[in-house]
């Protein structure tokens, strides 16, 4: 389905990401793991249009991405839903789940209440704020208008970056037990995370990220057994 191959990606003068490779398949979780700096969310942003790549392709079913806009993305299938939820804070929940629709909001303007119907089914906690302004809601409700927003767009990829961040521990379960129904659901999911044991819980395959190449990739269970997901995630030995 996607494709990243030798991936370089420069943020202004510091080179970020340095001959990143991986695939991802219809329905799979990724999950990307590594320290702050990693370039962990430098890649998402590079798949999602943000940062042109200086080296290297990205693909969704053979198709070539490189050079298109990040609206033109999203209309390819890939929606991101960025670190810190970077929600319209004035804006009701309602109008910021509409948002990530925009670029269908004219030709299937209908069809957005059942989808916002389908939000709601899965964040019930949403229904009572949906007049609601975003920034009156707490962080966990917040992040879930985020991760609707996302869904609203109808994507054949949600990337999400760093959704447990800020969170209290009962919360971060609740969001990753969303990510499992979302997985139950057919969703394919590129999961950028600082929390490896919840991460990996949920995910299909996952990649580790130190200083902007790919250290270790593998299944939840080859990597936990492994020794170089401590020394290069948690910087020391089980």
């Amino acid at each position: 389905m996607l494709t990243v191959r030798n991936l370089t990606v420069f943020r202004g003068h510091i080179q970020a990401l340095t001959d990143v490779s991986f695939d991802v398949s219809t329905g799979d979780v990724l999950v990307i793991l590594g320290a702050n700096g990693a370039g962990k969310s430098t890649l998402l942003g590079a798949i999602a249009g943000l940062y042109p790549p200086r080296n290297g392709e990205i693909l969704l079913d053979g198709a070539l991405l490189n050079g298109l806009s990040p609206e033109a993305i999203v209309r390819k299938g890939l929606c991101l839903v960025p670190e810190n939820r970077q929600l319209f804070p004035f804006l009701s929940v309602r109008d910021n789940l509409l948002l990530g629709a925009f670029h269908r909001y004219r030709r299937n303007r209908k069809g957005l209440d059942g989808d916002l119907t389908k939000i709601v089914t899965l964040f019930p906690a949403l229904q009572e704020k949906l007049n609601s302004p975003a920034h009156t809601l707490s962080g966990g409700l917040q992040q879930m208008v985020a991760i609707g927003r996302g869904l609203a767009a109808d994507p054949r990829i949600l990337l999400m970056d760093e959704p447990s961040i800020g969170l209290a521990p009962l919360v971060v379960k609740e969001i990753m037990q969303t990510i499992r129904r979302l997985k139950e659901q057919g969703h394919t999911i590129i999961l950028v995370e600082q929390n490896a044991r919840a991460a990996l819980s949920v995910a299909d395959r996952a990649l580790v990220l130190e200083r902007g190449r790919v250290t270790l990739s593998g299944t939840p269970g080859e990597l936990t057994k492994s020794s170089g997901l401590f020394t290069a995630y948690l910087g020391k030995h089980r």
